[in-house]
């Protein structure tokens, strides 16, 4: 009996592990699932005022943006991945005494064995088109104020591609969007930055809408 009693408690005690990881990893399935949801409507890249913004926009001390913006603080990030394009990406939230920014930031992984300045430029160039056609702009317009950081006479000499890879320079096109076409004088701009950047294996590239 006394056997039998012991191999009952130890059964007893296995099928309460079992359940117990059951219930764990449903738990974790279902939290990750629920930060996979993809949020299609590109609205969210408008959003204003994220304190009456109807999504979990949640803060973070973790987030990396361009290094172009004072981002030591004020940085909230949607709980939902966003899609824009053909790409599903994080929507933050830059907001501190002197940026009010929203920027959607997509991450392209790289597979160094291969052509870096391939990859690289075939990424910039279609999140490019993306964010032109977002902005209402022809594709072939060539509007934009494009800054290379740190440009020096190596960079002259190599592709930008590796430029912005290899030597891990920002690459930023800023561009200033006339809010409407019909008013000739006292013109209102709408100012944007596509950016590209590396970020360990990934190229990060960036659509942000600078708020006045």
């Amino acid at each position: 009996m006394g056997n039998k009693k012991k191999v009952f408690i130890i059964l007893g005690i296995v099928l309460a592990i079992v359940v117990i990881g059951i219930i764990v990893f449903v738990r974790n399935s279902k939290s990750s699932n629920e930060y996979r949801k993809t949020i299609a409507d590109f609205s969210v890249f408008e959003i204003n005022d994220i304190e009456k913004s109807e999504y979990v926009i949640e803060k973070k001390n973790d987030i990396k943006v361009a290094g172009k913006y004072v981002a030591r603080s004020g940085l909230y990030r949607l709980k939902e991945k966003v899609q824009f394009g053909e790409r599903a990406g994080d929507m933050i939230f830059l907001r501190n005494k002197s940026d009010k920014i929203n920027i959607f930031q997509a991450k392209y992984r790289i597979d160094e064995k291969n052509s870096i300045s391939m990859q690289v430029g075939r990424y910039m160039e279609e999140f490019k088109q993306e964010c032109i056609e977002y902005m209402g702009l022809d594709l072939d317009e060539n509007s934009g104020v494009a800054v290379l950081s740190n440009k020096d006479l190596e960079d002259d000499e190599i592709p930008l591609e590796e430029s912005i890879y290899n030597r891990e320079k920002l690459y930023s096109i800023t561009y200033e969007v006339n809010k409407n076409e019909e008013v000739v004088e006292n013109k209102e701009y709408l100012q944007y930055d596509i950016n590209f950047y590396k970020s360990e294996n990934y190229l990060v590239c960036e659509f942000a809408k600078i708020f006045e």
